[in-house]
């Protein structure tokens, strides 16, 4: 039973030790496995932009709307057709494009407006534009719509600003909605195990996967005070333990972050554990119901031969004293004693029963 006991709780305590080796690799298995997904969430990100400022780019150098960026003359002409026609066959085709704006050198002169906005952002959207140098493009901004509606777009342009003294001959502007971009890089499907999301350096999300809970304030600060570009921590806050995979692009300044159940993460090697558990006790349990059905058996006549000697002797209460060996071992002297005395009253009791006995009187012969 010792031995069994020892070698089942030698089992349990590998098993312990395994099980936590092969939480360690699993968790970097799933933060390998979910930084794979984040950096092809910034590629497919990257190309989208480049798609945009192509487009930009594309339209800039077109002459019919060059021509219209530089001289301003927005009354109804063939050019105008053309260059509006342009423009919104890129728009109807990436419908994550919502706006095209073109700058004049003064003003700006024709745009399209899928999600039109309030006059005070589009002056501040063509501030920008003599301001930026072609490098800034693309850039985040908080702009406001027509009905009050505060929304952060993102925005592509494309200028002839190589450098800051660099002189300003128009531009053209266009802006991304994040919010149907996201439909682009994240499934929206409910229900998935892992949740992703985009977020600026103030710790906004742009753009996020399906999301049945919002994600919590406390674990999105966490993330953008990370000082490494890549890494991951579990966050422990209201509900049940999340395991936080980040990826920061400098280029961008965004960061790409994915949530998923710690629970779930190990779940496979927690099954593993339990089990192995469970297993160990049964054995356990099984080991000490067969020592003990083995010792009754072995035993019990002993104990049966021990109580016996004690009633024998006519001390029960001895055994409540001591132990059964040393009161069995006292009892016997004792009845050893007893015998020797018996005998020896035996001995006695024969002598004096021979003595006592009547004897009968000696014949002598006559001799004749």
């Amino acid at each position: 039973m010792s031995l069994t006991a020892i070698s089942v709780c030698c089992i349990l305590v590998l098993a312990v030790v395994i099980f936590y080796w092969y939480r360690n690799i699993t968790i970097d298995n799933v933060n390998k496995a979910n930084q794979n997904v984040l950096v092809n969430t910034e590629t497919v990100f990257i190309n989208y932009k480049e798609i945009v400022q192509n487009y930009a780019m594309d339209f800039y150098r077109n002459p019919n709307i060059n021509a219209l960026m530089m001289n301003g003359d927005t009354s109804w002409s063939d050019q105008l057709y053309s260059a509006l026609s342009q423009i919104r066959g890129a728009l109807v085709v990436n419908q994550y494009m919502e706006n095209a704006y073109i700058m004049g050198v003064d003003e700006p002169v024709a745009m399209f407006e899928n999600l039109p906005l309030s006059p005070e952002s589009k002056l501040e959207l063509f501030s920008r534009m003599r301001k930026n140098v072609i490098v800034e493009s693309p850039f985040l901004w908080e702009a406001t719509l027509n009905n009050g509606t505060p929304i952060t777009l993102l925005t592509v342009f494309y200028n002839d600003r190589a450098f800051a003294d660099s002189e300003y001959y128009g531009a053209v502007a266009l802006t991304v909605n994040l919010g149907k971009l996201q439909n682009n890089l994240f499934t929206q499907k409910e229900g998935e195990i892992t949740r992703y999301a985009v977020l600026d350096g103030n710790a906004s999300v742009l753009m996020h996967s399906a999301l049945d809970t919002p994600l919590e304030e406390g674990m999105l600060k966490q993330v953008v005070a990370s000082s490494p570009e890549r890494g991951s921590f579990v966050y422990r806050g209201s509900g049940e333990p999340q395991l936080i995979t980040y990826v920061y692009s400098a280029a961008d300044k965004l960061w790409f972050v994915s949530e998923t159940s710690y629970r779930d993460s190990i779940r496979d090697i927690s099954n593993a554990r339990t089990l192995m558990t469970g297993l160990c006790l049964a054995l356990i349990i099984a080991a000490a119901l067969t020592a003990n059905l083995i010792s009754r058996r072995m035993y019990k006549p002993i104990g049966r031969l021990f109580g016996n000697i004690v009633h024998l002797s006519g001390n029960e209460e001895a055994l409540k004293t001591g132990g059964d060996f040393d009161t069995v071992s006292q009892e016997l002297e004792q009845i050893g004693v007893k015998l020797e005395q018996l005998k020896k009253e035996s001995d006695d009791s024969a002598l004096m029963r021979w003595l006592l006995s009547p004897r009968e009187p000696r014949r002598t012969a006559v001799r004749r």
